[in-house]
Parts: structure tokens; C-alpha cells; sequence
């Protein structure tokens, strides 16, 4: 955060200037913190939900945005939060890749079972696809998975 601009005493209005300055400053920082406290709780909700992070982390950079638009916050400190939030976002992604990939390997191994059942037991196996079959469906509705991953099932 930039520190405080401080006046050279010149006369008369500069216990009114300053205390503008201050004032102003003041709530920059406020903003600034509050900024800080959402980027903190959007990262410890990352690795439970990384896509609802990152819409959240693409809310709140158009908020800085508007803030840098509204003059809330001065271009150096706009330019900070969306390096935060840019840092962010791109972790939320790798995140997702993460979850998306290690949930495609649990389909595989699935996969693998589901063919020794249906050789061994045909219609036990019909009936266990047709339940992760409608498992994946709730977990669209629940964006969970993405539409991606749920095509690849299918």
C-alpha cells in the first residue's frame, strides 16, 4: 500500500487538505482489507470447490474494477489486487485440472471393475452403471463435474 501523502504546511486549508487525504486514504486501506480478506477466504475454499472459487475470484476482480473505475482505489493498488486475484484464478484452474483429472482416473479403475462384473455377472454390472450413470447426473446438476467431464462419461 502506498503510504500516506504527506502536505507541506502552506497556510490556511491544510488541516482541511490533510485530513481529505487521510480520509481518503483511510478508506483505500479499508477497501485494500477487505479485498485481502476475500482473496484469503477464496483460497481456502479452493481446493473444495475450485470452479465455484473461480467464479467467485472473476466476481470479485470486476468489483476491483469498478473500484479502479469509481476512483476507490488508486491504479497501484488495482494493480496489486489483480496480480492477487490473477495468481488466484490461475491456481483455482490447476486446482480443477487436478480434480478433474484424478475423478477421470476413478472412472477408469470403475471402468476396469464394471468389466470383470459384467463378464462374471452381467446384470450386477448393468445395474451398478445405470447408478454412477445417474450419480453423474446429479453431479452435473450440482456442478460438480463439468459438462466435459460428464460427455466423457457417457
Amino acid at each position: 500500500m502506498a503510504p500516506i501523502t504527506r502536505l507541506k504546511k502552506s497556510g490556511l486549508g491544510h488541516n482541511s487538505e490533510q485530513s481529505t487525504l487521510n480520509s481518503q486514504q483511510l478508506l483505500m486501506n479499508n477497501q485494500y482489507d477487505a479485498a485481502n480478506k476475500s482473496i484469503a477466504e477464496l483460497r481456502s475454499s479452493m481446493e473444495q470447490s475450485p470452479q465455484k472459487a473461480l467464479e467467485n475470484v472473476e466476481q470479485l476482480r470486476q468489483q476491483h474494477r469498478l473500484m479502479l473505475i469509481d476512483n476507490a482505489v488508486t491504479p497501484e493498488v488495482y494493480e496489486h489486487l489483480e496480480k492477487m486475484t490473477r495468481v488466484l484464478a490461475d491456481q483455482c484452474r490447476t486446482w480443477q485440472k487436478r480434480k478433474d483429472r484424478k475423478f477421470s482416473q476413478n472412472t477408469l479403475k470403475l471402468i476396469d471393475q464394471w468389466q470383470v462384473i459384467l463378464i462374471k455377472e452381467p446384470q450386477e454390472g448393468l445395474k451398478q452403471i445405470n447408478k454412477v450413470e445417474q450419480q453423474f447426473k446429479e453431479m452435473l446438476l450440482a456442478n460438480e463435474v463439468d459438462i466435459e467431464t460428464y460427455s466423457n462419461f457417457k
